[in-house]
C-alpha cells in the first residue's frame, strides 16, 4: 500500500460536543470537524448532509421531500417507539461481506418500519462470534474498534431500546420470551432485494450517510488521498453535457472466496476482464479515452487489466487486496485493520457515484453500487449485469484454474502473432 494507513483503533478527536437540546440551528449551515455533532444529528433526522470536505461539513434541513418523510419515520420508529421495545424485531449480523451484512440490516430496518416495531441487530453465532468482524477480527474478536465490537462502533445510535442489547437478542430463530410480560422478538423474514423502490436505495442512504463524525471525516480524508488515482468527475451541469463526455464506467470484479462457499449452488465464477469488457457497448471501452474504475478484491484482476488491455484508462484504489483465494472463506479484511476496510468500503460507495455506469456479476456490494449510481444519474445511469456461466454451472469451484488456462492461451496466441 502506498497511501496513508488509517489507525487500527478509533481515536478520540479533539472536538466540542453539541447535544440535541442545547442548540437551534438554521435550515442550512456548515461547521468544522472540531465540533462533534453526533448526538445532535442522531435526533435531528430532518437534516441531511449537503457537502463534506477536508475542512468542514454542511447540513440542510429537508422536511418536504418523500425521502425526508421516510427518514423521519424510520427515526421515529427506532427512537420514539420505546413502549414497544419488548416486541422488537431483529436480524443477524452474519460476519460475511459488507453487502450481505448491511443488506440484512436494511431489510430488518425496513420491515420493522412497516410493522411499527423497533429493530435491534443481533449476532448469528453469539457463543463463538459475539462481535462483528468489521469491528473486531475473526476468530476471537481481536483488534476491536470499540468496546461493543458491533455496528455501533461506526454509526449513530441505532435505536433507543436501551434495555435490549445484542446479547439478549442472540436466539432469534424462534419466538423467545424475555420477561414476565411475555415479551418476545422474532426474526423478520425476507431479503433485501425484496425492498420496494425507492425505499431500497433510500434505506441504504439513511444507513450509510449516518456514520459517526470521526468516520465521515476519515472517509473524506481517504477520498482526498486517493483522488490522484481516480477518474475526473463527470460534469453534471446538464444531461446533454454529461452524455457528450467520455463515459466513466465502474467495473466490479468480485473474486476472492466466491468459489469457496460450502454450498456449491452458492458459488460463483472467476471471470476474465475480457468478459466484463465484452458486456460493455463500444463507447465505454475506447482506447485512450474511456475511463474505467476497476473495483476489485483481487490484485490479480488489476494485473490482468494492465497486461491485456494497456490502452484503456484503468483507475483503482490503492488499498490492500488478496490474490485469488489466498484469504480463505469469509475473510474479507486483507489488511487485518477493520477501520481501514470500513473506510475503504464507504469511500467506494461515494466514489462510484461519479461514474454513470457499472458492469458487474452477482454481488451484494455491486448491487449497492448499482443503486447508488442510478440514484446519482437517474437519466443516464446504466447497469450492465452479467448472467449465465462462462465455464459451466458445475465448474464454478474450478473457475480460478480455468481462468488461468484461458489467460495463458491468450498469451500464447499473442506471442505467436508477434513471431
Amino acid at each position: 500500500n502506498d497511501h496513508h494507513q488509517p489507525q487500527t483503533e478509533k481515536e478520540e478527536e479533539d472536538t466540542t460536543a453539541v447535544s440535541s437540546t442545547t442548540i437551534l440551528l438554521p435550515d442550512e449551515f456548515c461547521i468544522g470537524w472540531d465540533i462533534n455533532f453526533d448526538e445532535w444529528w442522531t435526533h435531528h433526522p430532518e437534516y441531511v448532509l449537503s457537502e463534506q470536505n477536508t475542512t468542514h461539513q454542511c447540513f440542510v434541513r429537508d422536511i418536504s421531500s418523500p425521502k425526508a418523510h421516510f427518514f423521519l419515520n424510520l427515526y421515529t420508529n427506532q427512537h420514539h417507539n420505546t413502549l414497544n421495545c419488548y416486541n422488537y424485531t431483529s436480524r443477524f449480523l452474519w460476519n460475511s461481506g459488507w453487502g450481505a451484512d448491511i443488506g440484512n440490516m436494511a431489510i430488518g430496518l425496513y420491515q420493522a418500519y412497516v410493522e411499527k416495531r423497533p429493530f435491534v441487530p443481533s449476532w448469528e453465532f453469539p457463543d463463538t462470534w459475539p462481535f462483528w468482524h468489521y469491528a473486531a477480527l475473526k476468530p476471537n474478536g481481536s483488534n476491536p474498534v470499540c468496546e461493543s465490537k458491533s455496528i455501533e462502533c461506526y454509526f449513530l445510535k441505532f435505536h433507543s431500546c436501551d434495555t435490549i442489547n445484542m446479547y439478549s437478542a442472540n436466539d432469534i430463530r424462534k419466538i423467545k420470551k424475555l420477561d414476565s410480560k411475555k415479551s418476545y422478538h422474532v426474526r423478520s423474514k425476507g431479503h433485501w432485494w425484496d425492498i420496494p423502490k425507492p425505499y431500497d436505495i433510500w434505506i441504504y442512504q439513511y444507513f450509510h450517510s449516518r456514520a459517526q463524525q470521526w468516520l465521515r471525516h476519515r472517509i473524506v480524508e481517504y477520498i482526498d488521498e486517493q483522488r490522484q488515482y481516480l477518474p475526473p468527475p463527470l460534469v453534471l451541469s446538464s444531461t446533454e453535457e454529461e452524455e457528450q463526455q467520455h463515459p466513466c464506467t465502474v467495473m466490479h470484479v468480485r473474486r476472492g472466496d466466491i468459489i469457496l462457499h460450502r454450498k456449491v449452488s452458492y458459488t460463483r465464477e472467476y471471470l476474465p476482464i475480457s468478459a466484463y469488457l465484452d458486456k460493455l457497448p463500444p463507447e465505454r471501452k475506447v482506447a485512450n479515452q474511456s475511463r474505467i474504475l476497476l473495483m476489485t478484491d483481487d490484485q490479480n484482476a488489476i494485473d490482468e487489466a494492465h497486461e491485456f488491455y494497456p490502452d484503456l484508462h484503468w483507475y483503482y484504489l490503492r488499498r490492500g487486496r488478496y490474490r485469488g483465494t489466498e484469504g480463505g472463506y469469509e475473510e474479507q479484511l486483507p489488511t487485518k485493520n477493520p477501520i481501514e476496510e470500513v473506510v475503504t468500503i464507504l469511500a467506494t460507495l461515494s466514489i462510484v457515484q461519479q461514474c454513470d455506469g457499472i458492469v458487474r456479476t452477482r454481488s451484494n456490494l455491486a448491487d449497492m453500487m448499482a443503486k447508488y449510481i442510478k440514484a446519482a444519474h437517474p437519466q443516464t445511469g446504466k447497469d450492465y449485469y452479467m448472467m449465465g456461466f462462462r465455464y459451466g454451472k458445475n465448474q464454478t469451484r474450478n473457475s480460478d484454474k480455468m481462468l488461468q488456462q484461458e489467460l495463458q492461451k491468450v498469451r500464447e496466441e499473442r506471442n505467436t502473432k508477434k513471431e
